[in-house]
């Protein structure tokens, strides 16, 4: 995937192959009908009569990537992300209670919004590139917790852009129902400061990483409304933008530098009480922690271009120097 080896598994059994059926690209079998069709874009699909190595994949990846826009050209940053949040800690197999620091910036001046990785010990992982967060119940597992406002703060109604952009490279490594990438918001029992309690979501923004029993679903909850995107999650590394703003309570939600939906907001940002920031836990109590690995998480205030989504897929994470773009 993008020219680096994602995931890989052992065939057990031979190869079911139907004679009798041609191949598909964006859609399924299902007797002799077609179902399950892709929401995206094809550019090119090759077919090689042997197995590539890692560098002949890396090649063709760094030959072409740059001329497969999606409609939308790449567009270096206008500016640089409010906060940043990049999981870069000493590899590990315990960091909770790390600090992970915020090395974004507004005009140039460092806003220092550290977040804290939460949870019981060992609970929280690193391999010195991304967390990986284990598994399991919200009263014990691990999760980052950034700190209050973040998002109120940006209303217009509260002096703020009304504009903001999450963005997060991340990889959902099992299922686990109603699970969350991300939750914004409160809760019925106030400000949760660490694992345990029980409680429910109010007032809340939510990228879920899995809604109920479909792994197949994305999207954005919370004081918006119910709104999810069918796209497939578990398994491999995700780029995902999410965009709000206020003056045209216009929601976009982004997978892979492709935009795959948008809805009508039916709040502002000052109507989110939000002291509850979280990566990897859910508004709900009951739910249990996102089993995922992060690579980077940005917030900026203001709604990124088509085309600086684009260029942020392409150039992947820990970039956000111009200069480092392979095409100039």
């Amino acid at each position: 995937r993008d020219g680096v080896l994602d995931a890989t598994c052992i065939q057990t059994a031979p190869l079911d192959i139907a004679a009798e059926y041609n191949f598909l690209i964006g859609a399924q079998h299902s007797g002799t009908s077609f179902n399950n069709h892709a929401a995206g874009v094809v550019g090119k699909v090759r077919i090689h009569d042997g197995v590539l190595t890692d560098s002949q994949v890396a090649a063709n990846y760094a030959a072409e990537a740059a001329s497969f826009t999606n409609g939308a050209p790449a567009q270096d940053l206008v500016t640089q992300p409010l906060h940043r949040y990049s999981f870069s800690l000493p590899a590990s197999s315990a960091v909770t209670g790390a600090t992970v620091t915020d090395t974004g910036s507004a005009n140039g001046t460092a806003q220092q919004a550290d977040a804290v990785i939460k949870g019981n010990a060992g609970t929280v992982t690193s391999d010195g590139t991304q967390i990986t967060i284990v598994n399991g119940s919200s009263a014990t597992q691990g999760y980052v917790d950034l700190p209050n406002g973040l998002l109120s703060s940006l209303s217009a109604n509260n002096g703020g852009p009304g504009q903001v952009t999450f963005e997060m490279w991340v990889r959902v490594y099992a299922t686990a129902n109603w699970s969350e990438l991300m939750y914004f918001g409160n809760s019925s029992a106030g400000e949760i400061t660490g694992p345990g309690g029980s409680f429910n979501g109010a007032n809340g923004v939510v990228i879920p990483a899995q809604v109920s029993d479909n792994s197949e679903q994305t999207g954005f909850r919370g004081v918006t409304g119910d709104r999810t995107i069918g796209a497939r999650l578990i398994g491999s590394r995700k780029h995902i933008v999410v965009t709000w703003d206020e003056a045209n309570d216009k929601v976009r939600i982004y997978h892979e530098g492709v935009l795959v939906g948008d809805f009508a907001a039916n709040a502002k940002m000052n109507a989110v009480s939000d002291v509850n920031n979280w990566l990897g836990r859910s508004g709900w109590s009951g739910d249990a922690n996102a089993p995922a690995m992060y690579r980077e998480f940005r917030i900026y205030d203001r709604v990124l271009a088509d085309s600086e989504i684009r260029r942020n897929y392409l150039v992947g994470p820990d970039v956000v120097d111009a200069t480092t773009l392979p095409w100039n």
